[in-house]
């Protein structure tokens, strides 16, 4: 059978996250979103404890780290092909990255 990917999407504060964690609990083959992931390492890799909502606000230089951000989430939708699943949800897709780069 051939493996279907499903990205949820949508504006910020929209459930998304919500969804994924609930399809996952259902025992659904779920990849989170990338840059809750890198932001969490990158906060400690600065010593950042202090919450923020613009994760560039504490990076040297937002290009590389938006950079990391599209690698890292192109390499899940790499890995997840190979995986044994027929059905991945993935929270934000590839597009989600390059709009906020852009932003």
């Amino acid at each position: 059978m051939e493996l279907k990917k499903v990205v949820i999407t949508g504006g910020p504060g929209t459930g998304k996250t919500t969804v994924i964690q609930s399809l996952a609990d259902k025992g659904f083959t779920c990849v989170p979103e990338i840059i809750r992931t890198m932001t969490e390492a990158a906060k400690l890799e600065d010593n950042q404890n202090e919450i923020t909502t613009n994760p560039l606000a504490f990076v040297d230089d937002p290009m590389a780290f938006n950079q990391k951000l599209l690698h890292g989430r192109t390499q899940q939708y790499i890995d997840a092909s190979k995986g044994e699943s027929e059905l991945i949800f993935f929270d934000r897709g590839i597009p989600d990255v390059l709009a906020y780069m852009d932003y």
